[in-house]
């Protein structure tokens, strides 16, 4: 009695002993699996930070050219080459961020319970269903196309094509043309707040790369 009482002892034993190694080996695979999809997103967030970096010094650049210009039309000073290209290109209208989802497509797929981390996995969830998509959705709020429409209508009416650029019919009507002014303005102010939620993705973008890499360091 006691021999077989030792028997199924042993075996239970042998039972836990290879259940506890299986979870160990499952735990082990799913910490391999989960730094794979960690590193996929964390390459996913270098290349939105470049897109967002070369997004942000343009609207820098065009936002100081048209300022610069602006400035000038309001001292009335005389029409120049400069100036025509600053019109030129204040008829090209607003730039569209196109950020990369590809390592978080790969969690989605893999599931979200791989992270170990509650609070990581907030933040990056956060980052790709509200960050991003707040973005996407001032890019393409519908008042921007408004100005780009009253802007484009402005210049079809007022200016005409040359080989550097628009040239305003009546330079000297175009300078006390409040309007004119009006139209700038509002453009200039859209595209600053573009240029300022883009800086506020950016820094929230590497604030959640840092955590990762901090993570994949573990």
């Amino acid at each position: 009695m006691k021999y077989a009482i030792g028997e199924i002892i042993l075996v239970v034993i042998g039972i836990l002993i290879a259940l506890a190694i299986n979870n160990w080996n499952e735990a082990r695979k799913n910490r391999v699996k989960e730094k794979d999809i960690l590193f996929e997103i964390a390459e996913t967030l270098e290349v939105n930070a470049k897109t967002l970096d070369s997004s942000i010094f343009w609207g820098n650049r065009f936002i100081k050219e048209r300022q610069n210009y602006l400035k000038s039309v309001r001292e009335k000073k005389p029409y120049n080459d400069t100036m025509q290209q600053g019109f030129q290109r204040m008829n090209l209208g607003f730039s569209r961020t196109a950020l990369s989802k590809s390592g978080y497509e790969m969690l989605k797929i893999s599931g979200f319970d791989l992270l170990q981390s509650k609070s990581l996995k907030k933040e990056i969830l956060n980052l790709f269903e509200v960050t991003y998509p707040n973005l996407e959705l001032r890019e393409n709020d519908n008042r921007l196309n408004i100005i780009l429409e009253n802007v484009q209508l402005y210049y079809w009416q007022n200016f005409m094509d040359t080989d550097s650029g628009k040239f305003p019919i009546n330079y000297e009507q175009l300078l006390n043309d409040n309007y004119f002014y009006e139209l700038i303005n509002a453009y200039l102010e859209r595209e600053t707040l573009l240029r300022n939620w883009k800086t506020e993705t950016f820094d929230e973008n590497n604030r959640v790369l840092q955590l990762i890499n901090d993570e994949l360091k573990n």
